[in-house]
């Protein structure tokens, strides 16, 4: 520090001088304080950063879903758009009894619309039936471009406000279960 000093306080005041020495000093303690940083990252991975890739379909139904809040703000239903390639997904909503069991999910776009707006309560069979239709309807142009054909490509699943499966769409039909 006082060669520093002594150097600097020829060009400067002694105060200038002063204030330069520890401007110089903070940069050096800088520097050399920045060759270790690279030198922390690599140590190992830890497990919250070891995530899995989402594939271009889940983030394409990922967007439909978000486009389909944005764009019906006060009607919108809670809405989930599932990918089902192995039938996995399938399988779980099955077991937990929110699809049927003779649907198949294999390769095809799983809709869970859950009515949190009371859309569903109330109505019986046919009236029931159009609502589920007019719901798929306002929700199937948000996936078109991935689900080209509504029969082949979709299944849907119906739920009330308590989570209880109402009744379904596949194969170009719809379905209600039986009370």
């Amino acid at each position: 520090m006082k060669v520093v000093l002594t150097v600097l306080t020829e060009c400067y005041s002694h105060e200038e001088a002063i204030m330069r020495a520890r401007v110089v000093l903070a940069a050096v303690i800088l520097g050399l304080g920045l060759c270790f940083v690279p030198a922390l990252g690599y140590g190992e991975i830890l497990g919250w950063m070891d995530v899995t890739k989402e594939s271009l379909m889940d983030s394409y139904l990922f967007e439909a879903r978000s486009s389909y809040m944005m764009c019906n703000p006060t009607s919108c239903l809670n809405v989930s758009f599932y990918y089902d390639p192995d039938e996995l997904y399938g399988k779980h909503l099955k077991q937990a009894k929110l699809l049927d069991w003779r649907c198949d999910t294999k390769d095809k776009i799983v809709i869970v619309v859950t009515d949190n707006r009371g859309v569903f309560s109330g109505k019986f069979e046919t009236t029931l039936k159009e609502e589920f239709k007019r719901q798929l309807e306002v929700i199937y142009p948000f996936i078109r471009v991935v689900a080209t054909d509504i029969r082949e490509d979709i299944v849907a699943s119906f739920l009330s406000e308590e989570g209880g499966l109402l009744g379904y769409f596949d194969g170009g039909y719809y379905f209600l279960l039986e009370k």
